[in-house]
Parts: structure tokens; sequence; C-alpha cells
């Protein structure tokens, strides 16, 4: 009789209002669907959460315990209520503590940012916050480019897909191994074809299957509702198809690297094929030159590496929009 009672108190508040997310007495949680995961070497594939502030306090113990990996904490995002800024970017309150005692558990650890960015000046902002925040930490998972906001849609795809390469070279510049993430539903907003050839991309779908997308990704997170000891409330569980430690260790990708040469922009013309702009300095993700932008005289200087033995071409664009082109061996410069 007890259970009836409360089944049929259930069945008034879904019908006539309440918590209509509440599932029915007796009715099980569900579980994120386990995914066959192919291309990690070692181990069972690799497990790791994202946290920020509203996960609250952390038991970094048990989530090691639990068989967790590693950690993507939350840095930066804009928030008029939390920040005591005029542009409204705040480090994320629990970032510290979350690097501090996930460390000390034994995770390996990486960040991401919220962008909130329509320009270049405000993408600027805030990966300075960002560089604030990581500085003097060590980092074996990637630093990721959260791109998803609604504000962000008014802008064209190609708009918001330069601004996304833009701020995804800033962040190779501070020697991190850079990561967009995206959902599903977003691919739409994004040139992916166009990111995801240059860049690694860390992919959200809560479908309970692995995604078919028409571009690569090496990331899934695949439940925000996942429930991980050590954590109060849900939180985001997420899967990968690389040993993101190991590949950013040996390519020295662990620390923020102090750089003086001229800040780098990428950009991709209406109508243009995309291609990287050279900037000389080696490719730390994998082969190629860093895409880069210098400013030149009146104009910007670009050399598109081509595939084969690293020849290139340049061109420089004048102030009065003539232009002349050279071709020649491009040389593997020295490491920074």
């Amino acid at each position: 009789m007890e259970k009836l009672l409360e089944f049929l108190a259930w069945l008034v508040k879904a019908l006539f209002g309440g918590d209509s997310e509440s599932p029915a007495p007796g009715t099980p949680r569900e579980t994120p669907v386990e995914e066959t995961v192919t291309g990690w070497e070692g181990d069972p594939p690799y497990r790791y959460i994202d946290v920020s502030r509203y996960q609250g306090a952390i038991d970094w113990a048990q989530v090691a315990a639990a068989g967790y990996k590693g950690a993507m904490l939350k840095t930066v995002s804009t928030n008029r209520k939390l920040s005591k800024r005029a542009d409204g970017l705040y480090i994320d309150p629990t970032f510290e503590d979350n690097y501090k005692n996930a460390k000390a558990a034994g995770l390996d650890v990486g960040v991401y940012y919220y962008t909130y960015a329509t320009s270049e000046a405000m993408a600027d902002a805030e990966l300075a916050l960002v560089r604030q925040a990581v500085y003097g930490k060590e980092l074996t998972l990637p630093v990721a480019v959260d791109v998803e906001e609604n504000e962000l849609k008014p802008m064209s795809t190609l708009d918001l897909t330069n601004l996304t390469a833009y701020a995804l070279e800033q962040v190779e510049r501070m020697g991190f191994y850079a990561q967009l993430y995206t959902y599903t539903g977003y691919k739409y907003e994004l040139d992916m074809a166009r990111l995801s050839s240059r860049w690694d991309v860390w992919l959200a779908d809560y479908t309970g299957k692995t995604p078919k997308a028409n571009f690569k990704y090496n990331a899934h997170q695949h439940t925000s509702k996942g429930a991980v000891p050590g954590i109060t409330g849900n939180v985001d569980l997420n899967v990968t198809t690389l040993n993101y430690p190991r590949i950013i260790s040996k390519k020295g990708l662990t620390r923020l690297r102090e750089v003086n040469d001229r800040k780098r922009s990428f950009t991709v013309g209406a109508g243009h094929p995309w291609q990287p702009v050279c900037c000389g300095h080696h490719d730390r993700q994998g082969a190629g030159h860093h895409p880069q932008v210098h400013q030149k005289g009146t104009g910007p200087r670009r050399c598109a590496e081509q595939a084969n033995g690293y020849a290139r071409k340049k061109t420089w664009r004048a102030g009065t929009g003539t232009a002349s082109a050279r071709t020649g061996p491009c040389k593997r410069p020295a490491p920074l």
C-alpha cells in the first residue's frame, strides 16, 4: 500500500506540476553506455572527468580510486556576478584547489575555458587570464577552447571558425596541446572539417552511442549526468582514444612557454581553401609549421606550407592590393 501511495503521489506531480524530471519510484538510475574504444595503447580506454565550480568540493582520492585517470578543470569564463573585472572575466574559484588536489591524487590534469569571445581582442583577454591561471602548473592533458555559447551563433560560420582557430593557435603559442571542445549540434556553427584537420577535437554527444561525425575527433564526452565517488551531484564523463599524457609529455607541451615573438593570427578568406599560415616555428603537435600571420609593412605576409618536403609559397600583399609570389625551400627551423 505504501508503494502504491508513493507511485500515485509521483503520478499527480508528473501530471499537474512538480519536478517532471524525477524518475518514477523504483526506477533505476540510468547508467551511461560503455563504449568500445580503439587506438588506446596500454590499459583499457582512458576515462576522465571534467569539473568546475558547479561540482563544489571534490574528494579527489575517491575519484582516483574509482578508476578515473584524469580531469579537465575549468579555468576561465565570463560571469559579471562572480567577476570583479569590467569585462566580466573570472578564474573559476575551485580551480586552484582542484588542480592541487587532483595532482596530489595522481590524476592527469588538463584545463578548458568557456569562451564568449566575438573578436580577437576579447579572445586575447580570455587567453591572458588562462595564462595567469596555468602559470607554473604542469598539464598532461590538453588545453581546450570550449566553443558552445549561444551568444556566438549570430556570427557567420567563417568568422567564428577564424576566431576559434585564432584562439587555438594562441594556446599552442603558450606551449600547450590545443584542443577544441564543442557538441554535435554546434558543428553547424563551425567549419569542423577545417578545424579538425588541424586541431584535436573533444566532442560532446549524449545519445549513448559513439557519435557519427563527418570530421575527426579523439575524445568523447558521453554524459553530463555521471555519478562518481567523491563528487556530489552530476559530473561530465569522458573517454578518449588517445594516450594524451604520453603524447603531451613526449612533445614537451606540459608547461607554459614564454615567447617574445609577435602575436600570430590565423585567417580563412571567403571562398579560399583553408590552409595554415607559416610562421617559421615547428608545429609541436605534428608535422608542419604553426599557422601565423606576420605584419610586414602595410600587409600580412603569408607562407602556406606544401606537403612535399617543406616547400613553401610566399605571398606579400601590399597596401595597394598588388601581390607577388615566390617559391623556395622551407627549412625546418629549430624548436623554440
